[in-house]
C-alpha cells in the first residue's frame, strides 16, 4: 500500500504524484488497461497524453512473464494522468567516462509509460492511497478491486495506517510525537 498525505502547495504549478514510470517492450505496446465505474478499456498506442477520471484499478501489462502490475484505489475512484512516450540519447549525455559507452556511441531509444496522481490547484492537506499488485494478471486486479484485502484506516499527516483484514494486521506509521488514536471498526484503536 503506498499512501501519502498533508500534499500542500501554494504554487500556482500542478502538483502530481508519480504512480509508475515504467521501461516498455521494444515497441511500447504494453497493454495499459484502465477500470472506471463505466468499464474497462484497453491501450496498446506506443504513445499516449490522457486524462483518466474516475479510475478504480489499471493493470499494466509487463514485458516478460510474471512482470506486469496491478494499481488499486481502495479508498475511491481517482484520476489518473496517462502518458507514454519515446526518449532518445547517447549513452554519452549521462556517462562521462567514454570507455565505458558503446562502440560508436550510438543513440538510444527507449519507450516508458508515467502514470500520476494530479491534484487541484494549490492543494491542501490532500491525501490518495492505492495498492500496488506485482506480477498481477488482469482477472487478479479486477478480483482484488471487488474484494480488496487492504483497508485503509486512516490515511493524514499524523498518522497513516491500513488493516490486512483477512489477517488482522494492521501497519501504521505514526509522524509526530504525541498521542493519537486510530478507528478500527467503530472503536478507537491503538
Amino acid at each position: 500500500v503506498l499512501m501519502e498525505a498533508g500534499v500542500t502547495s501554494t504554487s500556482a504549478n500542478t502538483v502530481r504524484s508519480v504512480i509508475e514510470n515504467r521501461k516498455l517492450a521494444g515497441a511500447g505496446a504494453n497493454a495499459l488497461t484502465v477500470t472506471t465505474a463505466a468499464g474497462s478499456t484497453s491501450l496498446t498506442a506506443p504513445t499516449l497524453s490522457q486524462m483518466f477520471n474516475g479510475v478504480t484499478s489499471m493493470h499494466l501489462a509487463g514485458n516478460d512473464a510474471g512482470d506486469s502490475m496491478g494499481y488499486v484505489f481502495p479508498d475511491g475512484a481517482a484520476n489518473v494522468f496517462g502518458y507514454r512516450n519515446a526518449y532518445s540519447d547517447k549513452w554519452s549525455s549521462i556517462n562521462q567516462n567514454a570507455s565505458q559507452n558503446p562502440p560508436g556511441d550510438p543513440t538510444v531509444t527507449e519507450r516508458y509509460q508515467l502514470l500520476s496522481r494530479p491534484y487541484p490547484a494549490q492543494p491542501t492537506d490532500q491525501s490518495f492511497s492505492y495498492v500496488l499488485l506485482p506480477g498481477a494478471t488482469t482477472s487478479d486486479v479486477d478480483v482484488y478491486r471487488t474484494t480488496p484485502e487492504v483497508q485503509t484506516l486512516t490515511n493524514t499527516a499524523s498518522v497513516q495506517a491500513v488493516e490486512e483484514k483477512s489477517l488482522g494486521i494492521v501497519a501504521a506509521n505514526f509522524w509526530n510525537d504525541r498521542p493519537t488514536t486510530i478507528d478500527r471498526g467503530g472503536s478507537d484503536w491503538l
